[in-house]
Parts: structure tokens; C-alpha cells; sequence
């Protein structure tokens, strides 16, 4: 609550109680369950008369509620969780809750985990841009130049968004095929449905393809049984396994981390957050 509140967002928290009561009544809700680890927006399991088993979103930013529907809306992937309903002003969205629900993180070892995110990877995606969606580039601009966030970067990490800048210039020249990303196709994103897997969360940033890889990379790091492999192993298998050059993948990682460093800064993270960034982004030069 307090984190909503400090992003403007004290309007939206006034009128949610009774934006939930009216859904509770529209589609006769009950067995509600919060989920148990809320960020921006208010999301909570429950069970429809209608539906069935759902999960109910709703959105403080309109933007974030648009572009999510908007993809599922233009994805007829199997891949895709099931959307039965939403309203764009209410900024709300219900979709059916994916059992067993367990993550791709637990299955597998990585050859597992890539083959099934490459399926759905190939299959997700519309070509056809929505203008109205926010851009990789755009956003990432926007964030380097807020005066807030130059203030408090140290020479080190303005020396890395230069790079930045640099890296995403050559990859401008490499003529890739752009479309709407899901942007946020990490593991713990991708459920387990039965028989095959779902995706959820898509955050429809129109950009290119190959930006959807640091995500699926820093999901591998995070996993314990990886330990053996480094930071460059991660990196030619994913290359490999999305035919993307390892160069371009690396520098297409480091922009990526670089952006995540901006928004730590704005967000004011802790110091670990930002040198964990570094780190990669200094591993990643090594590379080169």
C-alpha cells in the first residue's frame, strides 16, 4: 500500500475497495486468497460461479492494464493463459488460475527448461504492431534521462549507460524483425498447465525479439543447480538455442541490465541491487 501510495497512486487505493466489491458481486465470488507477495497492483485468487477458479487483477496503471490485455487479447497461442474477462477503465482483468500452477524453475535440468521456453517462444508471438504500446527503446530513454536517476548514478554506472547506448545503436544496424514482446518471459512467469505450460504477466513492449532473452538467462542464474555453469555457458546456450549471434545476446544483456540499474536507482534500491548489475555488466565486457 505504501509503495502504490508513493507512486501517485493514493486515488487508486481510495477507490479499490469498492471496485472490488462490485466484481465480487458481478461474478459471484468467493474463496478469496491474497496472493502472498503483492507489488504494484492488487491480485488475489478466487473462485467464480461463473468462471470458475480465477485470478482477479487490478491495475493501478492504466498503460500496464492496457498492454497486458492488449497481448493476450492478439495471442492465439495455446501457450497463453486464458483471459475471461476485462475492463480497461476499471483496470481490471480475470484470468483462469493455471494448475497446478509450479513454476518452470522446478522441472528440469536447462536443456529441459530452454526447449519449453523456445516452444512457446516461437508461438506467442503477433507480428503486428500496436501503436499504441509503449517501446523498449522509448522507455529505456526515459529513464535515462530523469534527472532524478543521472543524479544519482555514480561514474562507473554512467560510463555503463553510455555502453548502453552504444550497444543498442549497433543492434539498431542489424535489421531484427520487431514486434510485441511479452518483456517479462522469466520462469517464474511460465506455469505448468497440466500437460504443457502457460505464460502470464505479458507487459506488450513493442521492441526486438531478441530482447526477450535477458529474462530467460537471469532465470537460469538463479537457479541453485546451475552453479556449475558461469555466466558465458548460460549465454551460448541460450544463443544457441534461439539462433541469436552470442555477441549480439550479450550486448542485448548488458542494455537489458543496465535498464534494470536505472530502475533500482529510481526505486531506490538497495546499494546490492545496483552492484549485482555491475558485475554482470563488467563480466559481460569481458566477453566482448
Amino acid at each position: 500500500k505504501n509503495k502504490v501510495i508513493n507512486d501517485n497512486g493514493k486515488l487508486w487505493i481510495d477507490e479499490l475497495d469498492n471496485l472490488v466489491e462490485k466484481y465480487i458481486h458481478k461474478f459471484k465470488l468467493k474463496n478469496i486468497v491474497l496472493i502472498s507477495k503483492l507489488t504494484i497492483n492488487f491480485v488475489f485468487y478466487a473462485y467464480s460461479d461463473i468462471y470458475g477458479d480465477v485470478v482477479v487483477k487490478f491495475c493501478k496503471s492504466y498503460e500496464g492494464i492496457r498492454d497486458e490485455i492488449n497481448f493476450i487479447k492478439n495471442c492465439n497461442s495455446n501457450y497463453m493463459v486464458k483471459m475471461h474477462y476485462y475492463d480497461y477503465n476499471d483496470k481490471v482483468i480475470i484470468l483462469e488460475r493455471i494448475k497446478p500452477g509450479d513454476t518452470l524453475d522446478k522441472f528440469g535440468d536447462i536443456n529441459y527448461r530452454l526447449k519449453v521456453v523456445k516452444l512457446i517462444y516461437d508461438d506467442i508471438y503477433s507480428n503486428v504492431c500496436n501503436d499504441n504500446c509503449k517501446r523498449y527503446y522509448t522507455s529505456f530513454c526515459n529513464k535515462a534521462n530523469n534527472s532524478v536517476i543521472i543524479n544519482n548514478l555514480d561514474n562507473e554506472c554512467k560510463l555503463m549507460l553510455k555502453t548502453a547506448f552504444e550497444f543498442y545503436s549497433e543492434i539498431e544496424k542489424s535489421n531484427l524483425e520487431e514486434c510485441v514482446l511479452h518483456r517479462d518471459l522469466h520462469y517464474k512467469n511460465i506455469l505448468k498447465s497440466d500437460n504443457t505450460f502457460k505464460v502470464i504477466d505479458p507487459h506488450g513492449v513493442f521492441g526486438y525479439r531478441v530482447f526477450e532473452l535477458p529474462q530467460i538467462i537471469k532465470s537460469e542464474l538463479k537457479i541453485i543447480d546451475n552453479n556449475d555453469l558461469t555466466l558465458n555457458d548460460v549465454i551460448l546456450k541460450v544463443s544457441k538455442c534461439f539462433n541469436f549471434d552470442f555477441e549480439m545476446v550479450c550486448k542485448v544483456l548488458y542494455i537489458d541490465t543496465v535498464e534494470k540499474m536505472l530502475y533500482f536507482t529510481l526505486a531506490s534500491y538497495e546499494k546490492e541491487y545496483i552492484y549485482d548489475c555491475k558485475n554482470i555488466c563488467n563480466e559481460i565486457i569481458s566477453y566482448l
